[in-house]
């Protein structure tokens, strides 16, 4: 995801995109919550996922090197 990638601020992003950090009425927060904090949530669970799916690929090639 750019946010990790680049190391950018998800409030930064939204303003270099011209996005506001609008309030976001969601079902899965039990409040209102920034755009900005639900773009760092998702991103760290993105790249926490991937990690674990390469972590999962390197170990599979090296059993088949065993």
């Amino acid at each position: 995801m750019e946010i990790l990638a680049n190391n950018i601020d998800p409030k930064e992003w939204l303003v270099n995109n011209e996005w506001p950090d609008l309030p976001v009425d969601s079902d899965a927060f039990p409040h209102y919550t920034k755009l900005s904090e639900i773009m760092l949530q998702f991103a760290k669970e993105y790249h926490t996922d991937q990690l674990l799916k390469s972590a999962r690929k390197e170990e599979t090639k090296f059993k088949k090197y065993l």
